[in-house]
């Protein structure tokens, strides 16, 4: 990300859907590192899976650890997915549409649809949403994008077996998902990475 993107961003209160489930407040911590957020000064990005009602798993990672994390994706698997990205999506069009719009801007018209397959998020019973944040704000443009969870499992579909076994390792570490959810988990992974 160049900072002609950064600035092209707007920041705006973090909202509810963004939210800690458990606390109903912004999520503080990363994950890994255990930095305060909400102070640091540091860009991270918050990954929240969605199975109506019930949040599966949420976190939050500073850029610094999520770019020591991406050494999990293997070169296959990242290739993998940038050229699914690039076939699929646009997201500096769907940028340049949203943020086109006149203000004020609310985080639910990023949040409409699937990224990849267009669906409405009223017609989804399960999804993950995902988003870019610089302290108490969410940064609006490229992000915040919803993604279903059959986009999902079309995108884990992509990864080598080497990736997969370091995204399992690294949601046994670091998530707590219900029992009744796991099968469900094993078929997508979290892409935040």
């Amino acid at each position: 990300m160049d900072n002609a993107d950064f600035m092209a961003m707007v920041p705006v209160p973090i909202p509810r859907i963004f939210f800690d489930y458990v606390i109903e407040a912004p999520i503080r911590k990363c994950l890994l590192c255990e930095r305060d957020l909400l102070e640091a000064d540091v860009l991270y990005m918050v990954e929240k899976a969605i199975k109506e009602p019930d949040v599966l798993y949420e976190f939050a990672v500073c850029l610094p650890c999520m770019q020591k994390s991406q050494q999990m994706i293997s070169p296959e698997s990242a290739e993998n997915i940038q050229a699914f990205f690039v076939e699929r999506v646009n997201l500096r069009a769907r940028a340049r549409k949203l943020l086109a719009a006149p203000p004020p801007f609310t985080v639910d018209d990023w949040l409409t649809e699937c990224l990849v397959t267009g669906k409405l998020r009223t017609e989804l019973r399960e999804y993950t949403i995902y988003g870019l944040f610089l302290n108490d704000k969410i940064l609006l443009g490229e992000l915040p994008y919803l993604i279903s969870a059959d986009a999902l499992v079309e995108i884990a579909s992509l990864l080598s077996q080497t990736t997969k076994d370091e995204m399992g390792r690294f949601s046994d570490e670091n998530l707590g998902v219900p029992p009744e959810f796991e099968d469900l988990f094993r078929k997508r992974t979290p892409l935040l990475f």
